[in-house]
């Protein structure tokens, strides 16, 4: 999601890197887009609840505020655009219903597995280009003390990532959907 710019959904703020350097401290929330809760009480079999493609990054602050809501219910309450959801790869806000549960988890598990397979490709072949990012607006607030983040270039990330897992080949693969 680095690679597309990705924001929280309420904060706005970049996910997880300064510039092209991912931070060590960087501790994200899995934000289930249609929550646990939300799809018990509507009967879904518990085994479709933690599919990939129903996850999303957030900061945990926004994942404890949209809570066990339904997904068009908070994505309104907080005012969420397709602008933000786009950034996830969330792309049909029509198909966040939980009749179009199924459709969702299609088109986002295809998406994804797209999406990583064009990002791996592209440091494999050392093509990758971030997009240009506009200043991040920041929200008045008293100064808080911070301890100094320590920093891992994201390709010694992926290449020791890679080394570790022992592949050369794409991660995902398109249509076979992603879990």
């Amino acid at each position: 999601m680095h690679s597309r710019g990705a924001r929280d959904w309420v904060s706005g703020e970049y996910l997880g890197f300064h510039g092209t350097e991912l931070l060590e401290s960087f501790n994200p929330d899995w934000h289930h887009i249609f929550p646990r809760a939300y799809l018990r009480q509507h009967k879904v079999s518990e085994e479709r609840w933690d599919f990939f493609a129903n996850i999303a990054v957030m900061s945990p602050s926004t994942n404890i505020r949209f809570g066990a809501r339904n997904p068009m219910g908070y994505l309104e309450r907080y005012g969420v655009d397709d602008a933000l959801l786009k950034e996830q790869l969330v792309t049909d806000r029509q198909l966040l219903t939980v009749e179009n549960y199924e459709d969702f988890l299609a088109l986002r598990a295809d998406a994804l597995a797209a999406e990583a397979n064009r990002y791996y490709d592209s440091l494999i072949a050392g093509t990758r280009h971030d997009p240009p990012r506009p200043p991040q607006a920041r929200k008045e607030q008293a100064p808080k003390r911070r301890r100094k983040e320590s920093a891992v270039p994201e390709a010694q990330f992926f290449a020791s990532r890679q080394e570790q897992l022992g592949k050369t080949e794409s991660i995902c693969l398109p249509g076979r959907g992603v879990r």
